[in-house]
């Protein structure tokens, strides 16, 4: 067997692998043994029918047999020869191929990155203390009781707070922008994230009152229709309804759930906030933390990896975009962000998050920190019973996918837990 090897600049390799006559003949007849055995043909036994039959009556099972058998040898024995460990499936392509007398084929394969793991134990990382003020218990407090706030429809003029329907139409130059017309919209007055300049319009207002005014919109407002445009509006209230919070005491606390009094409810949101802040706190000492080992080590990604994971992430950012209903161009525009500069930000976020996973799984090698298969049947039986739970089948699972997802998941949270309890937090 014969290797050619050559290192794209991408950083992935091309290997030329051709195998002499010999070794041509060696794989034909292998297949054509295997073929043999359970070939029928009219007048002979199965295993008896002459060599020249199978190869007449057989040709193209014989061929695709011939590749199968040869390509399945060549490719192992190619990485092992050259010493690679490809991250990626390899892409393979026949070049040339006769049963017996030749087969040469181009193999390309991403292989596993130089990872050489710096200090990664006994350092020093800063941990800040995690507190909760009497402010912030206030504040979730007053959201608990905006929650559960009650309307009374009222035909007085509208006031602060009060929950109002309207519709409205909006022109530009006489003709209506369907885009900044309405003919039911709710909101809490003096909450609403209208322009303020026609929240204002709104205060005074009777059920059943219309009224026109024209708004002059800034050059940069979200809606580009209106950006710096002058739109007349017209307006119609509804209805009025006013806002009735409840008070803060017992009877509150216990309408929300297992509580005896305002104590028990604000020790509750007390603790919640804690464990909010201190997951906060944790994910970002773990990112400061991996951060610096990153710094410590060296770590060479292929540039073919980092551009399809930056690929993937631009798909999954696109996605994201669909599902809130927002125009990929138009989230440009508003936060004034080109194509290109987002395509580097995520290539950045692509390569670091490649540099964490490599050196990640070389500290699970060095640590055996690798998940017993038992762990990995528990974690998978429950991920199957959650997918139950949201009624959709398990059988359309792929389960290769969700056991090597599972794999990584619980290997990366023992070196996680495994990297903070062997360094020095201060």
């Amino acid at each position: 067997m014969q290797i050619k090897k050559n290192n794209r600049q991408d950083g992935a390799i091309k290997l030329i692998v051709s195998l002499d006559k010999v070794e041509c003949h060696n794989y034909y007849q292998k297949t054509l043994d295997k073929i043999k055995q359970n070939f029928s043909q009219k007048g002979f036994r199965k295993g008896t029918v002459p060599q020249k039959l199978i190869e007449k009556n057989a040709s193209s099972q014989l061929l695709l047999e011939y590749e199968e058998n040869a390509l399945r040898a060549i490719v192992s024995k190619s990485f092992q020869q050259e010493k690679i460990i490809p991250v990626l499936r390899p892409e393979i392509k026949i070049i040339k191929s006769a049963p017996g007398e030749i087969f040469e084929c181009e193999i390309e394969v991403v292989p596993y990155p130089k990872v050489k793991a710096g200090q990664y134990k006994n350092l020093k990382l800063k941990r800040e203390e995690v507190q909760v003020s009497k402010q912030e218990i206030d504040k979730a407090l007053e959201f608990l009781k905006q929650s559960r706030a009650s309307f009374r429809t009222v035909s007085r003029p509208a006031k602060q707070n009060d929950q109002l329907e309207i519709s409205f139409d909006a022109f530009l130059n006489n003709k209506k922008v369907t885009a900044g017309s309405s003919s039911y919209y709710p909101l809490r007055l003096g909450k609403s994230r209208l322009h303020p300049e026609f929240e204002k319009q709104l205060y005074g207002m009777r059920p059943a009152e219309e009224k026109n005014f024209r708004i002059k919109f800034s050059q940069n407002w979200p809606q580009e229709v209106f950006q710096g445009k002058t739109i007349n509006f017209k307006i119609k209230i509804k209805s009025v309804a006013e806002t009735i919070l409840p008070d803060l005491d017992d009877k509150f606390a216990k309408s929300l759930g297992h509580f005896d009094n305002m104590v028990s409810l604000k020790k509750s949101l007390e603790e919640g906030l804690l464990k909010e802040r201190q997951n906060e706190k944790n994910k970002k000492f773990q990112e400061n933390l991996l951060q610096k080992i990153i710094t410590n080590s060296e770590i060479k990604i292929p540039d073919i990896l980092i551009k399809k994971e930056a690929e993937r992430l631009m798909k999954n950012f696109s996605e994201g975009l669909e599902i809130q209903k927002i125009d990929f161009n138009e989230y440009l525009k508003r936060t004034k962000t080109t194509i290109k500069d987002l395509e580097e930000s995520l290539r950045k976020q692509a390569e670091k998050r490649l540099q964490g996973a490599f050196l990640l799984n070389e500290i699970a090698k060095a640590e055996n920190l690798f998940p017993q298969e038992q762990e990995i049947e528990e974690n998978i039986n429950e991920q199957l019973k959650e997918i139950k739970n949201h009624q959709k089948n398990p059988e359309d699972i792929d389960l290769e996918k969700l056991r090597s997802y599972t794999f990584e998941y619980l290997t990366n949270q023992k070196v996680v837990n495994w990297l903070i309890k062997n360094n020095i937090c201060v």
